[in-house]
C-alpha cells in the first residue's frame, strides 16, 4: 500500500473513534468504519496459513460486527446526536397558528373524530371530551 494512505488511515481511526465515543454522526461513522474494518481484514489478514493472520482476521470481523450493531441501533441516551436532535426539535411554547384553525385532534385521544376546530371554539371542543366526542 502506498505511504500516502497512512495519514488518511490514522485520521479515520482517530476521528472516527472520537466521533463514536462522543456519539456524533454515530450511524454514518459506525457503518463507514465497519466497511473499512472488513476491507482491512480481507486485504491484510487473509493469509490463513499463519495463525496470527487468522486471529487478526477474526478480530476484525468481531470489531466489524460491533460497528454494524452500532450503525443499525444508533446512538445511546448520552450522545451529541441526541442532544443536537433535542435542540432542533424543541417545541416552541408560543407557536402561532397561521391559519386560525387548530390542528386536527386525534380521534384516539378523544374518542371521536372532531376534524378541524376554529381557534375560538377550543373551549367547546374540550367540553366534548367528557361525552366521548359525541
Amino acid at each position: 500500500m502506498p505511504a500516502f494512505f497512512l495519514p488518511l488511515v490514522i485520521l479515520l481511526e482517530f476521528v472516527g473513534g472520537l466521533a463514536i465515543l462522543l456519539g456524533f454522526l454515530t450511524r454514518f461513522t459506525a457503518l463507514f468504519t465497519a466497511a473499512f474494518t472488513i476491507l482491512t481484514a480481507f486485504l491484510f489478514h487473509s493469509n490463513f496459513a499463519e495463525g496470527v493472520n487468522q486471529l487478526m482476521f477474526m478480530k476484525n470481523l468481531s470489531i466489524e460486527g460491533g460497528f454494524l450493531e452500532l450503525g443499525l441501533m444508533g446512538q445511546g441516551a448520552y450522545s451529541l446526536d441526541r442532544l443536537l436532535r433535542k435542540k432542533r426539535n424543541r417545541p416552541r411554547l408560543f407557536a402561532k397558528h397561521t391559519s386560525g384553525v387548530m390542528p386536527r385532534i386525534s380521534p384516539v385521544c378523544i374518542g371521536g373524530d372532531m376534524g378541524q376546530l376554529p381557534a375560538r371554539h377550543l373551549g367547546s371542543g374540550l367540553a366534548q371530551l367528557g361525552d366521548g366526542g359525541r
